[in-house]
């Protein structure tokens, strides 16, 4: 399907194309089959975002929503499961934290959202660089970049963020004129930002839509818009990050905007965006880079090993006033695993004592605990409960409450 302004991303070896202005359907493509099929719609329109993985799931944080030019930032993040085709509306986004059109990036288990703008294409541009844990849903605002940016991606490489090219839309009346030319870097090891000297370190050709990947600790920036040219920009230029010094390398055959891209197999693959400044030129074709010498067949690639969570126990014996901890064990699996809610049902007195909001996510090769309390003795010698474990891949896991007093 045609479609911009949408999510391109790579996940358990399947590519998964999504989102753009519209309600698109989400194609998949098997390159062991060579066949392409659709996933389940998304939640709700999403577009203006770059699309994640982590652990074989599929997140979208720091989109839009709705029409131009006022769209509207999403107030939770996305999950999708494409062992089980669910989508589910994760955890809450911060309120005074919410935009649009920024770089996302993952990094040792954790999302990272930086820059972006609130007001969809008018105004509210942002520096902001924030962290997020799939696993505790917790929310930590990191030291702020240098300057605002929209209309980018992020890449990460060598325990650094890297943010290039973007523009202000809406700056001074103008959506597309004020491209940022400078580049700017975060090291996670020392939680600081630094800019690259103008003369070295600036984009070569400025421009805003264009999508970043990472590639043999490389960071390339390809196709974009701006208002020097009508067309989409074909232009793709790597920064060396051992030199911090950008070269040319090979343009797209179409020049193309509001797209993504991924790795495979020593190749940089991207799909759709438009070919035309600003909307209305969607295309949904193909391209293909190869920047490595990679034996690259397009086939036979290994999926990640899914096992559904488990529980340690099937059921629980109270003999008196204690708290008893279930444990929520994903550690066979290579894939994380999304619990959607936990409750426990029937005897009053049996309280949850655990704090993290669902949905939330299990990681592969670990395990979750959570502790449930029986708060004060029954009326009779035989009252019951039910712990109840919501996943989104394999059924209900269910442990038994007893009290015997």
């Amino acid at each position: 399907m045609k479609r911009h302004e949408c999510g391109l991303s790579c996940v358990d070896n399947q590519w998964i194309l999504l989102g753009g202005r519209g309600n698109k359907v989400m194609n998949i493509f098997d390159p062991s089959a060579k066949k392409w099929k659709q996933g389940a719609m998304p939640p709700l329109e999403i577009h203006h975002f770059q699309a994640v993985h982590l652990d074989g799931l599929l997140y979208i944080v720091g989109a839009f929503t709705g029409r131009y030019p006022y769209e509207t930032p999403l107030s939770n993040v996305l999950i999708y499961d494409m062992a089980t085709d669910v989508w589910t509306i994760g955890a809450t986004i911060p309120a005074h934290r919410r935009r649009g059109s920024a770089g996302v990036i993952t990094y040792k288990g954790k999302i990272y959202v930086v820059n972006g703008i609130i007001n969809g294409h008018s105004s509210g541009w942002v520096n902001w660089l924030d962290e997020y844990d799939p696993t505790t849903n917790l929310w930590k605002e990191l030291t702020d970049s240098p300057r605002e940016r929209d209309h980018f991606q992020a890449s990460v490489a060598k325990d650094k963020i890297y943010v290039a090219s973007g523009r202000k839309s809406g700056f001074k009346g103008d959506v597309f004129k004020h491209t940022v030319a400078e580049t700017d870097i975060y090291d996670f090891k020392t939680n600081t930002w630094i800019t690259l000297p103008a003369a070295t370190g600036n984009i070569p050709t400025q421009r805003a839509g264009a999508s970043s990947i990472e590639a043999e600790g490389n960071v390339y920036i390809i196709g974009g818009e701006s208002t020097s040219q009508g067309n989409a920009h074909s232009e793709v230029e790597m920064l060396d990050t051992q030199t911090n010094l950008w070269l040319k390398r090979p343009s797209l055959l179409e020049g193309r905007h509001g797209s993504q891209a991924f790795v495979q197999n020593g190749s940089i693959y991207t799909v759709a965006g438009n070919i035309k400044r600003g909307g209305g030129n969607e295309i949904n074709t193909i391209e293909k880079y190869r920047f490595s010498e990679y034996i690259d067949t397009l086939q036979n690639f290994p999926r990640l090993k899914n096992v559904n969570v488990k529980t340690n126990v099937d059921s629980l014996v109270f003999t008196k006033n204690a708290t008893f901890t279930v444990v929520l064990d994903n550690s066979q699996s290579e894939k994380a695993q999304v619990i959607s809610n936990v409750i426990v049902s029937g005897n009053k007195q049996f309280k949850l004592e655990f704090s993290t909001p669902t949905p939330f996510v299990i990681a592969p090769k670990t395990s979750r605990e959570i502790k449930v309390k029986f708060v004060k003795a029954p009326q009779s010698n035989l009252n019951e409960g039910v712990l109840q474990i919501k996943t989104l891949s394999g059924k209900p896991l269910f442990v038994k409450l007893i009290t015997r007093i």
